[in-house]
């Protein structure tokens, strides 16, 4: 593998054993400080982790997961080099902070890739260029070829992209395809994922049993029992402010050698219930799923009923057959099975305590975050950009992608920035002169943006030929003109005094209350 760096922009050059390469995928650091991108290819020896060879930089095994490593200076591009006969389900992160000489991987980054579940993961699949013939192309594992063991279809002559924050996120990231006017591609509705209102600063916070703004964490009541001191905390009145799902560290800066607190990660409330290290206070008692917990038998089943864990992490199908598309007849009624059934929550009634009405969910969708929020976020995430002729000649286009960290610059885990309305730009930016602590208290408090909120309907799927309706949940959008069903402006405050729910769970809510479309 060769590297070098001229101008500002790395070229990782690597050999591919199954074809030719393309370089046509870039990732800058536009962050204040150097980073490493670091790869997740897969289990070793799996497919993927062979299709993607050292495309993304040296490899480490790391308790069976093979992961690569290239440093990226704050500032500088690094060009990858796609195979062409396609590989499947890479995902990657950038670790933060990095002095000369880290993997990312071996705690000398501020914010190292095990520190924290929550990452902001851009994720990619590569399609297969060989159109004329497949048989160059490398199989595709998810895709086996029925009644014959060991041999898969190709990889489809389409490329996937994709941003997620359903477990959290760290770095903001904007995700684009960089000739998305050629004609010889198709879309769908879109050619980049915009991730760059991602701050660290506006993370949510949660309110269990006595807290000053509507519960949106409660338990199950046996988990009530199983897990006191996670029941104890939720009840507590001294966290009646929230909280927070915000976690911060404090290590020596290596800017200034100062020891600072700074922000590591935001993360989904799932990951505050099944860690004792996530958010501020963190959980006294780490919580499990019911799903899989079953370990009696070979492979694990789910034991019922569905946990506090299950409905907020969307698992657990009763060991039904899982809700696939459609056109399936589908009898499973459980969190795990789909989003429509996920989405009635701990209470049943699609309001409380389901993960669709988080704060962690709300906030993202109300900084016009469209991408995954939570687990069967249907109408929103990635995209595929296809062909259907052959692109393997050097002089033949394929799409071309850029990965942005922080698209705005800055550095994000500072808890000392601040924003300000910034008439020009026509949205909050970072102004250390601003008054405002986040990105999202600006939006929400700032006269101009806070009378510019929409109210916009997410469709989560269901299967209506199995009695088991599509399920639709308003949100308040910040500048959410243009969304499908969208309706305003309006002020914030207005848009969710009508849009989110008021009540405490302590019944079910009233049936006219439900937001469905039945």
């Amino acid at each position: 593998m060769l590297s070098t760096c001229l101008l500002g922009c790395c070229v990782i050059l690597a050999g591919d054993a199954y074809g030719q390469t393309r370089p046509r995928f870039h990732v800058k650091n536009n962050c204040a400080r150097d980073g490493v991108l670091v790869f997740n290819a897969g289990q070793a020896g799996s497919m993927p982790v062979t299709q993607w060879g050292t495309t993304f930089g040296p490899t480490t095994t790391i308790s069976g997961i093979v992961y690569s490593s290239t440093r990226i200076p704050a500032g500088q591009t690094a060009t990858f080099n796609l195979p062409l006969a396609g590989a499947v389900s890479g995902n990657m992160v950038l670790a933060y902070g990095c002095p000369e000489g880290s993997t990312g991987l071996d705690g000398q980054c501020l914010i190292n890739f095990q520190d924290t579940t929550s990452h902001t993961i851009p994720e990619i699949t590569a399609g297969c260029a060989y159109v004329t013939n497949t048989g160059l192309c490398n199989g595709n594992p998810g895709a086996p070829i029925p009644s014959q063991p060991g041999q898969y279809y190709p990889i489809a002559p389409q490329d996937s992209i994709d941003v997620s924050a359903v477990n959290g996120y760290t770095l903001p990231v904007y995700f684009n395809v960089t000739n998305a006017n050629h004609t010889d591609f198709q879309y769908g509705d879109r050619s980049a994922i915009d991730t760059s209102m991602l701050d660290l600063a506006s993370c949510a916070k949660e309110y269990g049993y006595n807290g000053d703004k509507p519960q949106t964490i409660g338990l199950v009541s046996e988990d009530k029992t199983i897990y006191p001191s996670t029941y104890a905390l939720l009840n507590n009145p001294a966290y009646k402010s929230g909280i927070s799902m915000t976690t911060m560290m404090t290590k020596v800066d290596p800017l200034d050698n100062q020891s600072k607190s700074f922000f590591l990660s935001c993360s989904h409330p799932k990951f505050w219930l099944t860690s004792n290290s996530i958010g501020n206070p963190p959980n006294p008692q780490i919580m499990a799923q019911n799903a899989d917990a079953d370990t009696s038998v070979t492979p694990p089943k789910d034991k019922l009923p569905p946990n506090t864990v299950d409905w907020y992490g969307c698992s657990n199908h009763g060991n039904q057959p899982i809700c696939v598309d459609s056109s399936t007849e589908c009898t499973c009624t459980y969190p795990g099975c789909r989003g429509a059934q996920c989405s009635k929550g701990i209470m049943g009634n699609y309001r409380n305590l389901s993960v669709v009405y988080t704060n962690y969910v709300r906030t993202l969708k109300e900084t016009r975050y469209l991408a995954y929020t939570w687990s069967y976020d249907d109408a929103q995430g990635g995209f595929g950009v296809a062909w259907n002729t052959d692109r393997s000649a050097p002089d033949a286009a394929l799409p071309d992608y850029q990965v942005t960290f922080c698209p705005d610059g800055g550095d994000p885990i500072l808890p000392s920035q601040k924003w300000a309305y910034s008439a020009s730009a026509g949205n909050c930016v970072a102004d250390n002169a601003g008054t405002y602590a986040s990105y999202h208290e600006c939006l929400t408090t700032d006269a101009t943006p806070k009378a510019q909120f929409y109210v916009v309907p997410d469709v989560i799927l269901g299967f209506p030929n199995a009695s088991i309706p599509n399920r639709t949940f308003n949100y308040c959008v910040w500048n959410g003109a243009g969304l499908t069903g969208a309706t305003g402006p309006m002020d914030y405050t207005v848009c969710a005094a009508q849009t989110y729910p008021a009540s405490m769970p302590n019944a079910m809510a009233p049936e006219f209350l439900l937001l469905t479309n039945q």
